[in-house]
Protein backbone atom coordinates (compact mmCIF):
# COMPACT_ATOMS: atom_id res chain seq x y z
CA UNK A 1 0.00 0.00 0.00
CA UNK A 2 1.07 3.20 -0.60
CA UNK A 3 0.92 5.21 2.66
CA UNK A 4 3.21 8.11 1.74
CA UNK A 5 3.80 10.28 -0.97
CA UNK A 6 6.68 11.77 0.50
CA UNK A 7 9.37 8.99 -0.35
CA UNK A 8 10.49 8.81 -3.56
CA UNK A 9 12.40 5.58 -4.91
CA UNK A 10 14.26 5.54 -8.11
CA UNK A 11 14.54 2.79 -10.62
CA UNK A 12 17.32 3.45 -13.16
CA UNK A 13 18.05 1.36 -16.16
CA UNK A 14 18.34 1.33 -20.42
CA UNK A 15 14.84 -0.01 -20.72
CA UNK A 16 15.99 -1.26 -24.23
CA UNK A 17 12.89 -2.23 -24.41
CA UNK A 18 11.06 -1.59 -20.92
CA UNK A 19 9.17 -5.19 -19.68
CA UNK A 20 7.25 -6.67 -17.32
CA UNK A 21 10.33 -7.45 -14.84
CA UNK A 22 10.94 -3.61 -14.70
CA UNK A 23 7.29 -3.17 -13.82
CA UNK A 24 7.14 -5.74 -11.21
CA UNK A 25 10.30 -4.61 -9.61
CA UNK A 26 8.64 -1.07 -9.33
CA UNK A 27 5.39 -1.87 -8.30
CA UNK A 28 7.02 -4.11 -5.55
CA UNK A 29 8.82 -1.23 -4.02
CA UNK A 30 5.65 1.20 -4.30
CA UNK A 31 3.65 -1.08 -2.13
CA UNK A 32 6.47 -2.29 0.00
CA UNK A 33 7.97 1.01 0.99
CA UNK A 34 4.54 3.20 0.22
CA UNK A 35 7.14 5.33 -2.27
CA UNK A 36 6.66 6.73 -5.85
CA UNK A 37 8.59 5.18 -7.93
CA UNK A 38 10.19 6.94 -10.82
CA UNK A 39 11.66 5.58 -13.73
CA UNK A 40 14.88 7.06 -15.41
CA UNK A 41 16.22 5.67 -18.53
CA UNK A 42 19.42 6.27 -18.83
CA UNK A 43 21.29 9.29 -21.71
CA UNK A 44 25.02 8.28 -22.04
CA UNK A 45 25.56 4.49 -20.58
CA UNK A 46 28.82 3.98 -17.69
CA UNK A 47 29.77 0.77 -17.99
CA UNK A 48 27.43 0.08 -21.35
CA UNK A 49 28.48 0.37 -24.66
CA UNK A 50 25.94 0.99 -27.14
CA UNK A 51 21.91 0.87 -27.17
CA UNK A 52 19.15 -0.10 -30.07
CA UNK A 53 15.86 2.03 -29.12
CA UNK A 54 16.65 6.01 -29.62
CA UNK A 55 16.30 8.03 -26.24
CA UNK A 56 12.97 9.17 -27.38
CA UNK A 57 11.94 5.72 -28.24
CA UNK A 58 12.51 4.31 -24.84
CA UNK A 59 11.09 6.99 -23.10
CA UNK A 60 7.93 6.68 -24.85
CA UNK A 61 7.94 2.60 -23.91
CA UNK A 62 8.42 3.54 -20.49
CA UNK A 63 5.24 6.28 -20.94
CA UNK A 64 2.73 3.54 -22.22
CA UNK A 65 3.95 0.57 -19.52
CA UNK A 66 3.56 2.43 -16.63
CA UNK A 67 -0.16 3.85 -17.81
CA UNK A 68 -2.34 2.47 -15.04
CA UNK A 69 -0.10 2.17 -12.26
CA UNK A 70 -0.35 5.23 -10.22
CA UNK A 71 2.34 4.87 -8.02
CA UNK A 72 5.32 5.28 -10.87
CA UNK A 73 6.42 7.92 -12.76
CA UNK A 74 9.18 8.45 -15.54
CA UNK A 75 12.28 10.93 -15.79
CA UNK A 76 13.75 11.88 -18.90
CA UNK A 77 16.71 13.57 -16.70
CA UNK A 78 19.43 11.60 -17.84
CA UNK A 79 18.10 11.35 -21.01
CA UNK A 80 18.56 15.43 -21.28
CA UNK A 81 22.59 15.90 -20.23
CA UNK A 82 25.12 15.03 -22.49
CA UNK A 83 27.69 13.63 -19.98
CA UNK A 84 27.60 10.15 -19.14
CA UNK A 85 25.08 8.83 -17.05
CA UNK A 86 26.78 8.28 -13.13
CA UNK A 87 24.26 7.82 -11.05
CA UNK A 88 25.73 9.83 -7.89
CA UNK A 89 25.20 12.92 -10.22
CA UNK A 90 21.14 11.52 -10.74
CA UNK A 91 21.05 11.11 -7.41
CA UNK A 92 22.75 14.76 -6.29
CA UNK A 93 20.03 16.10 -8.74
CA UNK A 94 17.55 14.63 -7.45
CA UNK A 95 17.98 15.11 -3.74
CA UNK A 96 18.45 18.97 -4.62
CA UNK A 97 14.95 18.24 -5.99
CA UNK A 98 13.75 17.09 -3.17
CA UNK A 99 14.79 18.69 -0.19
CA UNK A 100 17.15 17.37 2.78
CA UNK A 101 14.02 15.04 5.20
CA UNK A 102 12.39 13.68 2.21
CA UNK A 103 13.26 10.17 2.07
CA UNK A 104 15.00 9.00 -1.14
CA UNK A 105 15.86 5.41 -2.32
CA UNK A 106 17.49 4.12 -5.42
CA UNK A 107 16.42 0.77 -6.77
CA UNK A 108 19.34 -2.00 -7.69
CA UNK A 109 18.52 -5.50 -8.59
CA UNK A 110 21.17 -7.80 -6.78
CA UNK A 111 23.67 -8.55 -9.61
CA UNK A 112 23.99 -4.50 -10.37
CA UNK A 113 24.62 -4.42 -6.72
CA UNK A 114 27.08 -6.57 -6.58
CA UNK A 115 28.94 -4.93 -9.66
CA UNK A 116 28.67 -1.50 -7.08
CA UNK A 117 32.19 -0.83 -5.90
CA UNK A 118 32.95 -0.68 -9.81
CA UNK A 119 30.41 2.07 -9.95
CA UNK A 120 31.43 6.36 -9.73
CA UNK A 121 31.23 7.37 -6.42
CA UNK A 122 29.58 4.48 -5.08
CA UNK A 123 30.56 4.77 -1.10
CA UNK A 124 29.21 8.42 -1.04
CA UNK A 125 25.98 7.46 -2.78
CA UNK A 126 24.46 7.09 0.59
CA UNK A 127 25.16 10.81 1.86
CA UNK A 128 21.90 11.62 -0.90
CA UNK A 129 19.67 8.45 -0.70
CA UNK A 130 19.17 4.70 0.84
CA UNK A 131 20.04 1.67 -1.79
CA UNK A 132 17.35 -0.66 -1.56
CA UNK A 133 18.23 -4.07 -3.52
CA UNK A 134 15.82 -6.22 -4.97
CA UNK A 135 17.11 -10.22 -3.18
CA UNK A 136 17.59 -12.89 -5.62
CA UNK A 137 20.32 -15.51 -6.37
CA UNK A 138 23.08 -14.67 -8.11
CA UNK A 139 26.42 -16.47 -9.69
CA UNK A 140 28.66 -13.15 -8.80
CA UNK A 141 30.81 -13.31 -6.48
CA UNK A 142 30.40 -10.79 -3.06
CA UNK A 143 32.83 -8.44 -3.44
CA UNK A 144 34.63 -7.82 0.13
CA UNK A 145 34.49 -4.32 0.17
CA UNK A 146 30.72 -4.45 -0.19
CA UNK A 147 30.47 -6.65 2.95
CA UNK A 148 32.16 -4.01 5.15
CA UNK A 149 29.67 -1.51 3.22
CA UNK A 150 26.63 -3.70 4.15
CA UNK A 151 28.45 -4.59 7.55
CA UNK A 152 28.12 -0.47 8.75
CA UNK A 153 24.86 0.21 6.85
CA UNK A 154 22.65 -2.13 6.33
CA UNK A 155 19.27 -2.31 8.28
CA UNK A 156 16.65 -5.45 8.52
CA UNK A 157 12.83 -3.43 9.17
CA UNK A 158 11.21 -0.95 7.27
CA UNK A 159 10.63 1.07 10.78
CA UNK A 160 14.69 1.55 10.19
CA UNK A 161 14.86 2.35 7.06
CA UNK A 162 12.23 5.23 7.23
CA UNK A 163 14.05 6.46 10.74
CA UNK A 164 16.38 8.71 8.59
CA UNK A 165 16.19 10.31 4.54
CA UNK A 166 19.17 8.46 3.30
CA UNK A 167 22.17 6.26 4.56
CA UNK A 168 20.75 2.70 4.73
CA UNK A 169 20.94 -0.55 2.74
CA UNK A 170 17.98 -2.96 2.53
CA UNK A 171 16.97 -5.33 0.93
CA UNK A 172 13.48 -6.59 -0.81
CA UNK A 173 12.35 -9.92 -1.60
CA UNK A 174 12.12 -10.18 -5.37
CA UNK A 175 8.94 -11.92 -6.62
CA UNK A 176 10.06 -10.16 -10.33
CA UNK A 177 9.51 -12.07 -13.59
CA UNK A 178 12.78 -13.46 -14.53
CA UNK A 179 13.59 -11.86 -17.84
CA UNK A 180 16.02 -9.51 -19.14
CA UNK A 181 15.75 -7.48 -21.99
CA UNK A 182 18.49 -8.51 -24.02
CA UNK A 183 15.99 -11.92 -23.80
CA UNK A 184 13.45 -9.86 -24.92
CA UNK A 185 15.15 -8.44 -27.32
CA UNK A 186 16.00 -12.21 -28.87
CA UNK A 187 11.82 -13.12 -28.45
CA UNK A 188 11.11 -9.89 -30.46
CA UNK A 189 13.31 -11.10 -33.26
CA UNK A 190 12.73 -14.14 -33.47
CA UNK A 191 8.39 -13.35 -33.30
CA UNK A 192 8.18 -15.78 -30.21
CA UNK A 193 5.04 -14.33 -28.50
CA UNK A 194 5.37 -12.25 -25.75
CA UNK A 195 2.08 -12.51 -23.35
CA UNK A 196 3.48 -11.84 -20.32
CA UNK A 197 6.86 -9.93 -20.85
CA UNK A 198 6.26 -6.88 -22.23
CA UNK A 199 3.21 -4.24 -21.94
CA UNK A 200 0.80 -5.21 -25.35
CA UNK A 201 0.72 -1.00 -25.64
CA UNK A 202 4.34 -1.26 -25.28
CA UNK A 203 4.89 -3.85 -28.09
CA UNK A 204 2.03 -2.52 -30.41
CA UNK A 205 5.07 0.60 -30.17
CA UNK A 206 7.71 -1.95 -30.74
CA UNK A 207 6.13 -3.62 -34.16
CA UNK A 208 5.25 0.30 -35.85
CA UNK A 209 8.75 1.46 -35.05
CA UNK A 210 10.44 -1.92 -36.39
CA UNK A 211 12.37 -2.15 -33.31
CA UNK A 212 14.44 -5.55 -32.08
CA UNK A 213 13.69 -6.96 -35.90
CA UNK A 214 17.25 -7.37 -37.21
CA UNK A 215 20.64 -9.42 -36.44
CA UNK A 216 22.09 -6.30 -35.68
CA UNK A 217 19.82 -5.35 -32.88
CA UNK A 218 21.07 -7.38 -30.20
CA UNK A 219 22.42 -4.68 -28.46
CA UNK A 220 23.69 -5.12 -24.90
CA UNK A 221 22.77 -7.38 -22.35
CA UNK A 222 20.64 -6.01 -19.38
Amino acid sequence: MISSQRDFAVLGGSFDPVHQGHISIAETISESLGARVCLVPVGVPAHKSSLVASPKQRLRMLELAIRNHPGLVVDDLELVRDSISYTFETMRILREKLGESENLYFILGMDAYLDLPTWHEWQNLLSLTHIVVCHRVSAKAFPPELRVFEANHRVRTIDELKAASRGFVYYVENPAVEISSSEVRARLRRGDAMTGLINPEVARFISEQNLYRSTGDEGIPQ
